[in-house]
């Protein structure tokens, strides 16, 4: 609630003075405005009125104490007392202190709440600049606006700007929302206590109730992003994402949930013209959902489907299915003529009501149920959900949820109510007091009694005697205005960006990424048919990287490149979708170093594999890196870590899910396996499915400069060559060339390996120690033999390699890498892909 009151004198507050000030139940002052949102964030303190909180937290004082207000001639005094959060119990008592001369304190009796928000705002705020303070002093910050000062106090949760900083280092602009899901590692804590919200980034709409604003700097979005969405742990949900979550009045799924959490955007904030006021009576929970008692057509953003009994009573129908023609108006789906009169039921009364008998423990409670001598609560938790109210005084009442009904654990107790809260320690509730079973303005959807014989809320519909009123659009666009961008005007198709948040260091579970994938599908047809096909989503991630869409005319090429400007590593792997099997492409991975380039490797496009065998080598310098792609299906593969004579050294398996990528060196490939100074063989790769696979070979060099280059991936399932050729070797003048030949048999290789010069003459060189133009290799069952020349400091040759194998036999797979040293420092190496 919110309430205006005259201030005894004019009040100093960032370069105004105020008269009147607002009081909000929820632990702090506004001016111009009251505002009663029980959710407190960074952004709606910079976007909403100018503001004092000494904690602006989810009060509830229906359930329990309340705000006291003090007026002297040089002070006032406003002070919340013995409030509980809503759905709890434990008091907080908190107080401000404002001076005529502009001074404010805050003083702080017993204070349960471990969420909120602390400080002052000027307010209304059109962007995100801000000042953060590190401890080190303001010196040089002269000539800047006044800004809020505001601490935020909060649970272990989801950072949503340090997410959406980390996503926009890798992805475009392409998205109106980013929807965070936390893997089941992680507890259902992390919404802030609830079960999942949006936090607003900008808005550019009139007319929905909600202040313009644009944020977008502070979350990396050049401009797009309007909201982001905490979705919570993925272990919040049941694995067939459509059914209801356990003990859910509103019947509510993951599905309906994001249905909510999206539309957060555009509502539920409007109020209507009621004689010469601005009336928030269709407004229920938080301010942000539709009263209980309103008639909304069973939307997702509360309130129910009702139906006019003709007798003064209402039945509830359903709830928490569909976007109600307000809602879709609010979207921008619907003009104001195509809302129906909405339909408001005012004075309700409550279903049941009684005293007080006396109380009892249950469920391993104390004293969280009482007796109502001879009343029949019907079926077994019946009223499981509804809302109990206990008068405590006059003054003073207390609502909590109903746990159970009609029982206790010991069986049937039809004249019994049970809680969760302990009544008589908590509420100091009496023997003797007045109760009602009932639903208020506030309460979340509900339609249906509890059923024990299912265990869902699907029993007798609830009914209601009330007193009808009729809202209409008019009366809301007299104090809202209309909505700009009109229908027509306004978007009809939005696009989310789904994202997995996975403790560091692991990778995401098969079943988290089988349950995301799961929503996603559920949910895209779910808001086609929930706007009556008015509106489409699309969850879509075409690649880690922004969607570029180019044409090319024959025999040409295009280009692009990443900014290289992100403050961390980015990691990742691209897909080139194109009309015509003629066009491939190539990634250039460069590294700088003061602002020099040391280390440039290209990255060809490439295919998938089943069964795939690389390279290894893995010494004091050098390491060999493998990075994997599952880019449509999830994919399990196996990887062989081989000796050089082709014995078994280790065996590791990963997991990819669908899209997912991984990059492993081979000591964190194998980390069971002590690798020796020099280990030089091969890894086999087997996969459920076909994936991407390249080999990055790595060396930290004398002076520490990290360089990388590709070696390409040997297809198992396609017979090796005979004779295959190595394009070019340089040997001299600082320059090297070793050469992998590795065996894709299960039995032994022999043959010969040729030196030649560019017009084909054999070409001797120092080959592991030996001079000569040809030498024999003889590579055992899946093993592999490296051969390396060795006159780096004589004079410059090149040339090519022929690998030939004796006849009758199969040829190695052949994979060689040049070298350049100067001064005794590696500063160059590039593999060569052979040719067959």
């Amino acid at each position: 609630d919110a309430r205006s009151v005259s201030l005894p004198f004019a009040f100093p507050f960032y370069s105004q003075s105020w008269q009147t000030m607002y009081v909000n139940s929820n632990g702090n002052v506004s001016f111009e405005k009251g505002d009663r949102s029980s959710l407190p964030t960074i952004a709606a303190v910079f976007a909403g009125p100018p503001r004092i909180a000494p904690l602006w937290a989810d009060l509830d004082p229906t359930a329990g104490g309340n705000v006291f207000l003090k007026a002297e001639a040089a002070r006032m005094v406003i002070t919340w007392k013995d409030i509980p959060l809503w759905r709890e119990t434990v008091p907080n008592t908190y107080q401000i202190v404002l001076f005529a001369d502009g001074r404010i304190r805050f003083n702080y009796g017993t204070v349960n709440a471990k969420t909120g928000v602390t400080g002052i705002s000027n307010g209304f705020q059109r962007d995100g600049n801000y000042v953060v303070s590190n401890g080190v002093g303001s010196k040089g910050l002269t000539g800047l606006r006044p800004l809020p000062i505001v601490q935020l106090f909060s649970p272990p949760t989801i950072d949503p700007v340090r997410v959406a900083l980390r996503f926009y280092e890798s992805h475009g602009d392409d998205f109106d929302s980013l929807v965070y899901f936390a893997a089941s590692d992680y507890p259902e804590t992390l919404a802030g206590g609830g079960n999942a919200y949006f936090a607003r980034v900008k808005n550019e709409v009139r007319g929905i109730g909600v202040s313009l604003g644009d944020f977008t700097p502070l979350f990396g979005s050049a401009g797009r992003l309007r909201g982001v969405i905490n979705m919570n742990s993925l272990s919040s949900y049941p694995d067939a994402v459509t059914d209801p979550i356990l003990d859910s009045p509103a019947s509510a799924s993951a599905v309906t949930i994001l249905g909510q959490e999206t539309t957060h955007r555009f509502g539920a904030f409007v109020r209507f013209r009621d004689a010469a006021s601005a009336s928030a009576a269709l407004l229920g929970r938080q301010a942000a959902h539709w009263n209980y008692f309103l008639n909304s057509e069973a939307s997702v953003m509360e309130g129910n489907e009702w139906n006019e009994n003709g007798d003064g009573t209402f039945t509830a129908t359903d709830t928490f299915k569909r976007y109600s023609k307000l809602d879709q108006y609010l979207m921008g789906l619907r003009g104001p003529s195509e809302v129906p009169p909405l339909l408001l039921i005012t004075n309700p009364q409550p279903l049941l009501f009684g005293t007080i008998g006396s109380f009892v423990s249950t469920f391993n409670n104390t004293d969280n149920a009482f007796r109502d001598t001879g009343k029949d609560f019907g079926s077994l938790d019946r009223l499981k959900g509804l809302r109990l109210a206990i008068q405590l005084s006059s003054t003073s009442a207390f609502a909590t949820v109903i746990a159970h009904s009609g029982q206790t654990e010991n069986g049937a107790a039809p004249d019994t109510i049970s809680t969760d809260v302990n009544l008589k320690h908590d509420l100091s509730a009496k023997v003797g007091q007045s109760y009602q079973v009932t639903k208020g303005s506030t309460s979340s959807s509900q339609a249906r009694y509890f059923n024990d014989a299912t265990g869902k809320f699907d029993g007798d519909n609830l009914i209601f005697r009330g007193i009808r009123r009729t809202v209409d659009i008019a009366d809301i666009l007299e104090v809202e205005g209309t909505r700009v961008p009109a229908k027509g005007a306004a978007p009809t198709t939005y696009s989310q960006a789904f994202v997995l948040i996975v403790p560091q260091g692991k990778t995401p579970k098969a079943e988290d990424l089988a349950k995301i994938s799961a929503i996603r599908r559920a949910w895209e047809p779910f808001f086609k048919a929930a706007t009556d096909g008015l509106g489409s989503i699309s969850t879509e991630i075409k690649s880690g990287m922004p969607q570029i869409t180019r044409q090319i005319l024959g025999g040409g090429m295009t280009s692009f490149a990443s900014r290289g400007q992100a403050s961390v590593p980015a990691f990742g792997y691209g897909r080139l979708e194109s009309g015509t099997e003629q066009a491939t492409g190539v990634a250039f991975l460069t590294g700088t170093s003061d602002g020099r380039i040391v280390t440039d490797a290209a990255v060809p496009a490439t295919g998938t594999w089943r069964r795939a065998r690389i390279y290894v080598e893995r010494t004091q310098l050098a390491n060999t890196g493998i990075a994997l792609a599952a880019p449509y299906t999830a994919a399990a593969v196996t990887l062989q870590l081989r000796n050089s004579d082709g014995s078994v050294a280790s065996t590791s398996v990963l997991n990819l899910g669908a899209g997912t990528q991984v990059a492993r060196f081979a000591n964190e490939l194998f980390p069971s396996f002590n690798f020796p100074s020099v280990f030089r063989g091969n890894v086999t790769l087997t996969a459920t499915v076909p994936i991407a696979i390249v080999t990055l070979r790595t060396a930290v060099n004398e002076i520490g400069e990290f360089l990388i280059t590709t070696l390409p991936v040997a297809d198992l399932d396609t017979a090796p060559q005979s004779t295959s050729y190595i394009t070019q070797f340089t040997d001299g003048a600082g320059y090297g060339t070793d050469i992998a030949l590795m065996n894709g048999t299960s039995t032994q290789i022999t043959g010969t390996v040729e030196f030649r010069s560019p017009q084909g003459a054999l070409v001797s060189l120092r080959i592991n120690g030996t001079d000569t133009s040809t030498t024999r290799y003889s590579i055992p069952p899946d093993g592999t033999q490296v051969f390396s020349t060795g006159a780096a400091g004589g004079l410059l040759q090149s040339g090519y390699i022929t690998v030939r194998a004796d006849e009758g036999q199969a040829g190695p797979v052949a994979r060689s890498i040049i070298s350049f040293r100067q001064d005794g420092k590696l500063l160059a190496m590039t593999g060569m892909f052979p040719a067959v």
